[in-house]
């Protein structure tokens, strides 16, 4: 798994400069950095544009997206600066996690290394995740999330105190980007073929509901 994760890493991380920002890149990354939400639009204002005086809660979310994605740009600024690859470089390390995810994931499906392998070498080689791991936008942060609440939600059928930790990576994944929604019917059809209802009288269940 170390030596696919360095194969998947180098996939998404060389050259990762080569080509220009997107339009969607540079908008994300103006805004992440500065922590201001504003786009120059008059049929798209923002709540900056809404109040004449500052309002406390302006900063803390971003009107056309979720704020995670943003807050970890924000964060990662410091450490790697606002040139093109060191803008891109902490979603590289976001889809590297993904692999290793994978791995686990499989793992836990199939209980077999062989399977978490196999599926670690998919999410490594996949020309879509490497894409949106070159790239500074938000779509990676789905692909992360809904790795780590499936796996959560397997493990859950064996060790209760999961039903806390894939609400949570849900949840995580649900300030990142709206699109991890699709994932409700999912666990709605796990629960049920597993018949596991009585799970909702679980303490851990009913923590994570809470």
């Amino acid at each position: 798994i170390i030596f696919i994760s360095l194969i998947g890493f180098f996939l998404r991380a060389a050259n990762i400069d080569r080509h220009d920002f997107t339009n969607d890149e540079s908008l994300y990354t103006f805004r992440a950095q500065t922590w201001f939400d504003f786009v120059q639009s008059t049929g798209q204002t923002t709540p900056v544009q809404w109040f004449k005086e500052h309002v406390w809660w302006q900063g803390l979310s971003f009107h056309d997206h979720p704020p995670l994605g943003f807050a970890y740009q924000f964060l990662m600024a410091p450490f790697f600066g606002d040139s093109v690859p060191g803008v891109r470089f902490p979603i590289v390390l976001v889809g590297t996690a993904c692999i290793v995810v994978a791995f686990f994931l499989g793992k836990e499906l199939y209980k077999s290394n062989e399977a978490g392998v196999l599926a670690s070498c998919v999410v490594a080689l996949c020309p879509a995740a490497i894409l949106l791991s070159r790239l500074a936008i938000y779509d990676i942060f789905v692909v992360l999330f809904v790795l780590l609440s499936w796996l959560f939600f397997e493990k859950s059928k064996s060790n209760p105190r999961y039903h806390i930790c894939w609400p949570a990576a849900f949840a995580l994944g649900a300030i990142s980007k709206y699109t991890i929604i699709f994932m409700v019917p999912f666990f709605i059809i796990g629960i049920y073929a597993e018949k596991r209802f009585s799970s909702l009288n679980n303490k851990y269940f009913a923590n994570s509901l809470i």
